[in-house]
């Protein structure tokens, strides 16, 4: 793919700011030869800032904005003449004339355009060294002198007219018609009219150009202008061809032939025929110049539109690959985050399952242990309690009286003593052995814990809950179970507390227990 050169966006704006000023639209046109001397200035491309400087110098006289036009033109001068291009320097010092013309300043204008002839002198370019010269010859006019105004306007206006400029052209025609009339200048009228009648062809106004070869060949009729008529028919009969009216134009040729033999007769065929021929050029030169420029037009705007649309492409080719490369990075972490979340999920798994695991061993172990309290030491306490009450009755027998009553008192307490022991040896091992749970839903579950504390201690325990509950894991209820019991007997053993009230609510993946007197 071609890199795009720097100065390409500066032509483009050019480009368009003439397109706007043939449009008729003088305030974008200023607006992107503005922008187009910024570009330039850019790239520092002086070729192209004297390009935007001239153009803009251009739009700003048609406003009437000369003060602005001279510096502009001036500044385009100066870099042409540093970069040693003396056409464009002589481009800058007609411009220059028209300026000074249009300001009223004929001398600054005589000046001005000899200096650039001075320079043609030396450089082969034919239509610059025309355009000076009627520029020159319009300078001159004097009050007297009218018929070299008129034919300086005239000649002007063709050249604008060979040059594109068809506005312009047909400004200066009808400034000549105007004059022609006030000076009852017939000849120059006609001419005026038929170049008129051209330009509005040429801009494919047809019905206007019909209306001036009309006026042109009712005048040339009247003072007995045969050549003019039939130069002025011939366009008229072309004319009414391209509008499609072919009985009109067959009507203006037959005419048209009438007057050309008429002419024959009066200066011969040799005379005609070279005037033909030297028509048939003139044409053929006017339409290859036309398709010239027109060809030219069209290539510029092609290449501006592949200029734009390889820019586009480079455009969304580097947002593509900016978008692609962000998502292969969203997805790398995504999949970076989805390890992690099922690294998370795998050990909270295992966190449950060695909970669960460690309430089951751990409850198994307090049965073991109950079952061995209940089995051994229990047991052994108990044959101590009833070795004790048989020996009593030996031991008091053989006591004297005066001491039967103190050893009755020791027996009472040692009794009392192994009797304590072994009612809180049956507590600890009751307490460690819980009931089955497996069927028991959690308000059951504390409704167990609160029956056994109330037995063993008396007290009353209210209980508060939201409901039975949905069923839940046995961890779980074995978990509560014990909390609640521990909670109960901590509270009732160490605090004294009485009126204990108990509260469960099963919420969303939560159960909240509370104990409180």
């Amino acid at each position: 793919m071609h890199e795009q050169s720097p100065s390409l966006p500066a032509q483009t704006c050019i480009a368009q700011g003439k397109v706007y000023r043939d449009l008729g639209e003088p305030m974008r046109a200023l607006e992107r030869f503005d922008h187009a001397l910024e570009l330039s200035l850019a790239c520092e491309n002086e070729a192209l800032q004297g390009d935007a400087l001239n153009h803009r110098a251009g739009v700003l006289h048609l406003c009437g904005e000369y003060a602005r036009a001279l510096k502009d033109t001036a500044e385009a001068m100066h870099l042409a003449r540093r970069l040693g291009d003396e056409q464009r320097a002589v481009h800058c010092l007609i411009n220059v004339g028209l300026l000074y013309e249009n300001m009223g300043d004929d001398l600054r204008a005589l000046n001005t355009c000899e200096q650039a002839l001075d320079i043609l002198s030396t450089l082969d370019n034919r239509p610059l060294e025309a355009i000076c010269t009627v520029n020159l010859g319009y300078a001159h006019k004097r009050p007297g002198q009218v018929k070299v105004e008129i034919a300086a306007l005239d000649g002007l206006g063709q050249v604008w007219a060979d040059l594109g400029y068809s506005a312009g052209a047909l400004d200066l025609h009808r400034v000549v018609i105007r004059r022609a009339q006030e000076t009852e200048d017939a000849e120059s009228e006609m001419d005026a009219l038929l170049n008129l009648g051209r330009v509005f062809r040429q801009t494919e106004e047809r019905s206007q150009a019909i209306d001036a070869f009309s006026r042109s060949l009712d005048i040339a009729r009247r003072s007995g202008r045969m050549k003019t008529e039939a130069e002025a028919l011939e366009l008229l009969a072309d004319t009414l061809i391209e509008l499609g009216d072919q009985a009109e134009a067959l009507r203006h040729f037959r005419e048209f032939h009438r007057v050309e033999k008429l002419l024959f007769n009066e200066e011969g065929e040799r005379r005609t025929r070279q005037l033909s021929i030297q028509f048939d050029l003139e044409r053929a030169q006017h339409e290859t110049e036309v398709h010239r420029l027109r060809t030219r037009v069209e290539r510029e705007a092609r290449e501006q539109a592949e200029a734009t649309v390889v820019q586009r492409t480079l455009e969304l080719e580097r947002g593509r690959d900016i978008i692609e490369q962000q998502r292969a990075e969203l997805q790398g972490k995504v999949l970076s985050l989805h390890g992690l979340l099922d690294q998370n999920e795998g050990l909270r798994q295992r966190l449950v399952r060695a909970a669960t695991r460690s309430a089951t061993l751990n409850e198994r172990f307090l049965r073991r242990l109950s079952a061995e309290l209940h089995d051994g030491p229990a047991q052994e306490l108990g044959f101590a309690l009833m070795k004790l009450d048989s020996l009593e009755l030996d031991v008091v027998g053989e006591v004297s009286p005066a001491r039967r009553e103190e050893v009755n008192t020791e027996l009472e307490v040692i009794h009392g003593a192994i009797q304590h022991a072994l009612l809180e040896m049956r507590a600890i091992s009751g307490g460690m052995c819980l009931p089955e749970l497996h069927h028991l839903s959690l308000t059951e579950t504390l409704g167990r814990v609160i029956l056994a504390h109330q037995r063993r201690t008396g007290s009353d325990v209210e209980l508060l809950t939201d409901g039975d509950g949905e069923e839940m894991p046995l961890p779980l209820k074995i978990t509560v179970y014990r909390l609640a019991q521990e909670s109960l007997t901590n509270a009732f053993k160490h605090a004294g507390a009485v009126g204990q009230r108990v509260g469960l609510w099963v919420e969303a993946h939560q159960v909240r227990l509370e104990i409180s007197d």
